[in-house]
């Protein structure tokens, strides 16, 4: 077996110290049921800290036997402790697990795996301390919800990745997946929106739905809220669902930012200053929707039960949007094939219809081919306007009338004033 390069001394210390580092955040979760368990903080940081020991000596000078030894021996540990545990009434093995997880992570980090040791850990330390709230949430689930998570399953495991990934039809921009993609974000945003509720109850799970909405689709958000605002068991929340929107709405603005820089650094600052603006009204008006429910009696959020207010999948409602989806992108490459340099305004403004983020990409690559990054800028920036309008008018179509005089000028308020800046500077 050709030996392997001794690591530098630096890069050992840095990595013996993550792995001890890693140990301990999960150690530190374990140590608030230190009287029912054999190990804390101090014995999980260890445990990590030899599992990089023991990888650098298999690496360095015995051989990958070692390694396995060490977690037989680690794991026989653990078996002794679970026994001994049994005997006092303790029959869980969370924290053995874990015990041989750190092991294993501390072996990661020495492998130079960083990423993904850490990313472990995060992982470990969620499901270690959401111990209540997954608790509650499974004396909820029934029958139909476990239906629920395999269709959607379905969906976007078995469905999406056999669709063809390439572009058909007039004009040649229908792509099946991408068409498929928003079906999935549009139910997958609805079963978010249930899981979260039932873990951190109704008030903050739309919130964070919103929020996590904001970075994938501000548009689906709206569909789904909007419409589930009518629910007549679900219209007490209509506030929660306005707020919801108007949190993914003014996310919309930094995506878009952030993706423009990521493919045109110079047209994302120009790009800053409208998108900037648009935040900011929308912002505030997220500011105030907070609070006007802060000032709720609190009657008014919980009379209707969570585990009550609806089944979390929904396809039909998701094909309807991916429908308008596909219309929308039909109409925008239409304006811009037929319309040539004309037609980037136009296209930005249709564009915006279906979602920012293609009229953002295909702006960015234009500028560095046809048209100037003004000009370029603009056309995001109204398709940043048409994108809050369509959602204002998803919201005035499918919302309840508290939703509809709240989104409605708050959007068109922000299309005007980024619109304004675009035009401006």
């Amino acid at each position: 077996m050709t030996p392997t390069p001794m690591p530098t001394l630096d890069i050992l210390f840095l990595r013996f110290g993550l792995a001890l580092v890693l140990g301990f955040l999960i150690g530190l979760e374990r140590e608030r049921e230190k009287d029912l368990l054999f190990a804390g903080m101090r014995t999980f940081a260890l445990i990590s800290l030899l599992g990089a020991t023991v990888a650098f000596a298999s690496q360095q000078f015995v051989g990958p036997w070692l390694m396995i030894v060490g977690f037989l021996i680690i794991s026989a540990f653990a078996l002794v402790s679970h026994i001994r545990g049994a005997g006092t009434g303790h029959i869980g093995i969370t924290t053995e697990v874990a015990f041989l997880l750190a092991y294993l992570m501390g072996a990661l980090v020495y492998w130079d795996m960083l990423v993904l040791a850490a990313a472990m850990t995060v992982v470990v330390v969620l499901v270690l301390t959401f111990k209540p709230n997954l608790q509650d949430f499974l004396q909820h689930v029934e029958r139909e919800d476990l239906w629920a998570g395999l269709e959607f399953a379905v969906v976007w495991v078995i469905v999406l990745p056999i669709l063809p990934d390439q572009t058909y039809g007039p004009l040649d921009v229908l792509n099946p997946r991408e068409i498929w993609l928003m079906v999935v974000i549009v139910a997958g945003l609805s079963l978010a929106a249930y899981i979260l509720s039932h873990l951190f109850g109704m008030e903050r799970g739309i919130g964070m739905t919103g929020i996590l909405g904001g970075m994938i689709s501000s548009t689906a958000v709206t569909f789904d809220f909007a419409r589930r605002s009518q629910d007549e068991k679900q219209r007490a929340f209509s506030n929660l669902f306005a707020l919801a929107i108007a949190i993914a709405s003014a996310g919309m603005f930094v995506r878009v930012v952030v993706l423009t820089l990521l493919i045109n650094s110079t047209l994302g600052i120009i790009l800053f200053p409208p998108m900037l603006a648009g935040c900011m009204i929308s912002l505030l008006g997220v500011a105030l929707l907070w609070w006007q429910i802060r000032r709720q009696p609190e009657a008014d959020l919980s009379n209707v039960p969570s585990q009550h207010i609806r089944s979390p999948f929904a396809l039909r409602p998701a094909l309807q949007f991916g429908l308008i989806f596909a219309v929308v992108l039909l109409i925008s490459r239409a304006a811009q094939v037929y319309l040539n340099e004309t037609g980037v305004y136009l296209s930005g403004l249709l564009g915006g219809l279906g979602g920012l983020d293609a009229v953002a990409l295909s702006m960015a690559r234009l500028s560095r081919m046809m048209v100037s990054e003004t000009v370029a800028m603009r056309g995001i920036t109204l398709g940043a306007a048409s994108n809050m309008l369509f959602k204002g008018a998803v919201a005035v179509i499918l919302g309840t009338g508290e939703v509809r005089k709240k989104i409605f000028p708050l959007f068109a308020l922000a299309a005007a004033v980024s619109v304004a800046v675009a035009f401006l500077i």
